[in-house]
């Protein structure tokens, strides 16, 4: 039996004998829920494991929490408007012990939730707990920010389980898939935080570390892409190799290097000339956080659209 091959557009009358054809169902829009709740959930995460306090603030609440908040919510909205229907949002929130998907949902609701709460004293200053960083906040905060970490985790986590669960797209069936998505989530929060206080003029104290721990996220960010692209290429299924195709050489190559080079590779050598350069140093890793915001956006939709699948048995 011959191989399929490859239908860019499936038409009808393509449905009576396999072939391979692009996955239809994920595109931008998930592209971008998956990079705004990781973002979201990995500022967060960054704020209190640096222990950051003099992070600025918007309508007197801590940037960084705000920041992260709403982008989770976003990611949320994006999720809600994917099911289109109240009762498929209800229905995605079953069964959190055999599906990512609820599990993720479940994350997102607690993560906005106690998130918002534990904001509340920039408003409401006689609660009895406060908006500090975890080091440095009382029993009661400490118990909320640790909740909403673990829910922070979850939701860095679960789109790539998602996209390794999804037997029949071979290009996403790898246990590096979901490292790829903590490496990028984490390196994109700390690219995210340092363009933020750069921005402010708040990164001076915290320069050396948050550059330190950029750039460690940067090149297993990298390497983590490499084994991911070597053990796809080591999958001979037909569905496997195609998609990689459109990944390396095919139509998402453009958005797949300049994903890699310029919104990973660039920032090292940024980050790296930083470190000597004393009053160049904030702006060059504000640069380089930026570029890798973009770019762990661009490589979501370059993998998400390079799927492929056989049809019509997949």
């Amino acid at each position: 039996m011959a191989k399929p091959t490859l239908i860019e557009r499936e038409r009808t009358y393509d449905r009576f004998a396999p072939h391979l054809v692009p996955q239809p169902h994920w595109r931008g829009p998930h592209a971008l829920w998956f990079w705004a709740m990781g973002l979201g959930a990995g500022t967060f995460m960054v704020r209190h494991a640096f222990s950051l306090t003099d992070t600025g603030t918007v309508l007197g609440l801590s940037l960084l929490d705000v920041v992260g908040l709403v982008l989770v919510g976003i990611g949320g909205l994006i999720l809600i408007l994917d099911l289109g229907r109240p009762e498929r949002v209800l229905k995605a929130l079953k069964r959190p012990d055999r599906s990512w998907i609820a599990r993720g949902a479940l994350a997102d609701f607690v993560f906005l939730i106690i998130g918002a709460l534990y904001l509340l004293p920039g408003w409401f200053g006689a609660l009895p707990w406060t908006d500090e960083p975890f080091l440095e906040a009382n029993l009661t905060a400490q118990v909320m920010i640790a909740i909403s970490f673990a829910a922070a985790a979850v939701i860095i986590a679960y789109p790539g389980m998602v996209l390794y669960e999804s037997i029949s797209i071979r290009l996403w069936h790898s246990a590096l898939v979901p490292a790829q998505f903590i490496a990028h989530a984490l390196t994109s929060s700390l690219g995210l935080t340092l363009f933020v206080l750069a921005v402010n003029g708040r990164l001076e104290d915290v320069r050396t570390e948050l550059g330190v721990g950029f750039l460690v996220g940067l090149v297993a960010t990298l390497g983590i892409t490499h084994m991911y692209v070597l053990d796809r290429a080591h999958e001979h299924t037909p569905a496997a190799r195609a998609g990689l195709h459109r990944l390396l050489r095919g139509g998402m190559a453009a958005h797949f290097w300049t994903s890699v080079l310029i919104g990973f590779g660039v920032p090292v050598v940024l980050t790296l000339i930083a470190f000597a350069a004393t009053a160049a140093g904030p702006a060059l890793l504000a640069i380089g956080g930026a570029l890798s915001v973009a770019g762990s956006l661009q490589f979501r939709y370059a993998q998400l659209c390079a799927g492929v699948k056989v049809s019509p048995l997949g």
